[in-house]
């Protein structure tokens, strides 16, 4: 599988629920840009979703990568926070996961790709959602139909992004490519 770059919102959506179990088991390991994990050293957010990262990160489950400058993956970044030609402004978490992702040629999770889409599509990116994850898991046995049922249902109470109500309601039609 390709590597996979994390935005903020796929990642607190399994914290959460505490079900971080789900996401160790579809995936090896994966990537966060510096500064997407400086958000989540920002003081607003709380300190379980905070203790949550740190300690994915001392268990080398999430991998921090950095962007240096003179790279191509700077120029990426660079150009995607002052884009002013568009008006598709994206923060720098975004952009630098989006960065990354053009240097690895990687996935992109994200919950909300409205505001990135236009650059997943620009750069031939791409992404996956928390539906996909859950959907995931359950395709390859990992959590069975109630679990992904009773997962979704807890991202539904927390406000987390799916495109239905219930798993099931979504189940019989999902297609996972990448």
């Amino acid at each position: 599988m390709k590597s996979i770059f994390y935005d903020i919102d796929c990642l607190v959506s399994f914290l959460l629920i505490d079900r971080l179990d789900v996401l160790k088991n579809v995936f090896d390991k994966i990537y966060m840009s510096n500064k997407v994990f400086e958000l989540y050293t920002n003081p607003s957010i709380s300190s379980d979703i905070r203790n949550g990262i740190n300690e994915l990160v001392r268990e080398e489950f999430i991998k921090i990568e950095e962007i240096s400058l003179n790279t191509n993956e700077f120029d990426i970044y660079y150009s995607l926070i002052n884009d002013g030609k568009t008006d598709k402004y994206i923060g720098k978490g975004e952009a630098s996961t989006i960065a990354l992702a053009v240097k690895h040629k990687a996935i992109v999770l994200c919950n909300d790709c409205k505001n990135v889409g236009f650059y997943l599509e620009k750069y031939s990116l791409k992404s996956l959602n928390t539906a996909d994850i859950i959907k995931r898991a359950y395709q390859k046995k990992i959590i069975t139909r109630e679990d992904a049922e009773e997962i979704w249902g807890q991202m539904k109470k927390q406000a987390v992004l799916l495109p239905e109500d219930s798993f099931l309601s979504e189940s019989h039609s999902f297609h996972i490519s990448p």
